[in-house]
């Protein structure tokens, strides 16, 4: 191999390794931060969000239903449901007075089995759950507060 040759074969494989280092940073850097970002969203709308388990038991003991939110804490659109709809005031206080609140994280792998049972395939998602009967009636996805407040 001529020295030429070798020297843009090293090029090759320095420019290669370069634009591979960036797609790492950015796609596994990128879930972090959004993962980041969601967490923070689901903490600051100031919601109690309970497990599953423990809601449906304290829906039982209050006589309250359960509002289940599904989702996943890197979803765009499950952090804006958070920051803007369950962050609201009036929403916060309506389902602190009428509903027992709980998370179903999709990165949670003891989660799964709940997201299977409700048939949930894509997020963010907002259930209605009657913990004596076992029904439940599926909230359609808005990011308005107001229009939120009149269907729950």
């Amino acid at each position: 191999m001529t020295p030429k040759i070798h020297k843009k074969i090293r090029y090759i494989f320095k420019e290669v390794t370069i634009v591979a280092a960036i797609f790492a940073i950015v796609f596994f850097g990128g879930r972090q931060v959004n993962s980041w970002l969601g967490q923070k969203a689901l903490t600051e709308t100031g919601i109690a969000f309970q497990s599953y388990e423990a809601a449906v038991e304290q829906a039982i003991e209050s006589g309250k239903p359960v509002l289940l939110e599904f989702g996943a804490v890197w979803c765009g659109s499950c952090r804006k449901l958070n920051s803007q709809v369950m962050a609201d005031e009036r929403v916060k206080q309506k389902i602190h007075d009428n509903y027992v609140a709980a998370h179903v994280e999709w990165t949670n792998e003891e989660d799964q089995p709940i997201f299977q049972h409700f048939g949930i395939q894509s997020f963010p998602q907002i259930l209605i759950l009657d913990p004596n009967t076992g029904s439940y009636r599926r909230i359609p996805t808005t990011f308005d507060p107001e229009q939120f407040l009149e269907l729950i």
